[in-house]
């Protein structure tokens, strides 16, 4: 698939210190499918939950985890 370049699973902070950053593209768009997702953006929470969606730019320093087992997001990723 042309484009395609990382899918990520998100699963509950469980606080072990185990951290993944990455960028992938100039900006982001996240739909929730199922679940609750925690989106730490800007110093700032916000909890999303299934039908929510939220676009921002990958420049900016954010953190995605589920709020339980895990949460399943449609992530468009725009790249120009």
């Amino acid at each position: 698939m042309q484009g395609f370049k990382n899918l990520a699973f998100i699963f509950p902070d469980d606080h072990t210190g185990v951290k993944l950053t990455f960028i992938i593209a100039p900006s982001e768009f996240i739909y929730v499918l199922e679940g609750t997702l925690i989106l730490k953006i800007d110093n700032e929470v916000h909890e999303l939950n299934k039908g929510d969606s939220v676009y921002y730019l990958s420049t900016t320093l954010h953190h995605l985890s589920a709020k339980k087992e895990t949460a399943t997001i449609l992530a468009v990723v725009y790249n120009k």
